[in-house]
């Protein structure tokens, strides 16, 4: 059974260069198809609509046609991850710091429920105290931070205990990181 496509489908990207992906994909399949749509891609849905002034509907006088547009700017989050380990160049049995941030890279869009992981190296245990800080020392959210045995979970509340080995992995939920915002967390690894 053939599915007819009642709407006219409009994208158009900052270029001009018509996107037909969605299209295709709705000639194709039997169901809807979605899709993320990038940002600065404009949305264009399209209405037409036509009358007469005969109260006969078979009269075929027409008094007019018109076209209405509607509009939308597509504008996503952008995160942009960071890690770094300071010192760079250590012995065994010393520790290191490892910042890990994110960066809300757009300039309009709010970024919800960002999760980050990130696994301890091998041969290292964690040495705790982690820290969280903001750009421009404002708060821009909340850290959540959880840890794991294994990746998949479960995950327990909070950080692990100083001396666990690897493999070990950490989470961090921000529910909220606004446009133009980043937030770091900061964790201490000792090298075995």
């Amino acid at each position: 059974m053939k599915k007819a496509i009642s709407n006219q489908l409009s994208v158009i990207s900052r270029r001009g260069i018509p996107l037909l992906a969605g299209l295709v994909a709705g000639l194709l399949t039997a169901e809807r198809a979605y899709g993320l749509a990038t940002s600065g891609v404009l949305l264009t849905n399209t209405v037409m609509f036509t009358f007469s002034t005969a109260s006969n509907p078979a009269v075929p006088y027409i008094l007019g046609t018109y076209l209405a547009t509607g509009e939308v700017l597509v504008q996503n989050p952008l995160i942009v991850p960071i890690k770094t380990a300071t010192p760079t160049l250590q012995a065994a049995g010393s520790e290191i710091t490892f910042r890990v941030c994110v960066q809300n890279a757009s300039a309009t869009a709010s970024a919800f429920n960002v999760m980050v992981n990130d696994r301890l190296p091998d041969n290292m245990e964690w040495a705790g105290v982690v820290t969280t800080y903001w750009n421009n020392s404002v708060p821009a959210g909340v850290w959540t931070e959880t840890y794991s045995s294994v990746f998949p979970g479960p995950y327990a509340a909070g950080a692990p205990g100083a001396g666990q080995d690897a493999p070990y992995y950490m989470r961090w939920n921000l529910g909220w990181l606004g446009p133009m915002r980043s937030g770091c967390v900061e964790f201490r690894a000792r090298i075995l």
